[in-house]
């Protein structure tokens, strides 16, 4: 049971396909390093791949799904998130897949 003064963290699910040094992974990096100690941040990747991995915060969690789960998510997005937020029970899913 929680004290009155503590808070529970928000969720926040984010998609990406790889952390590669481009301008979506730069900015969702600095993202991250903004918003990880005020909420619980999961972190979905179609390919766990990048430079970019060293620099994520060590609290937050990196899921990575496999190609042919790939194919489903990029053929079904929004569907795909709506059940990986009842699976993630997040607050928040932020896509940043082109």
């Amino acid at each position: 049971m929680l004290d009155d003064n503590r808070s529970v963290k928000k969720n926040i699910l984010i998609v990406n396909n790889n952390l590669l040094i481009g301008g979506i992974q730069k900015a969702l990096v600095g993202l991250l390093n903004q918003i990880h100690k005020e909420y619980q941040v999961t972190l979905l990747l179609f390919r766990k791949t990048g430079a970019l991995l060293q620099k994520i915060p060590k609290n937050v969690k990196i899921i990575e799904i496999n190609e042919e789960r790939c194919k489903v998510l990029s053929e079904k997005l929004p569907e795909a998130l709506i059940n990986l937020n009842t699976l993630s029970n997040s607050s928040v899913i932020l896509t940043l897949v082109a």
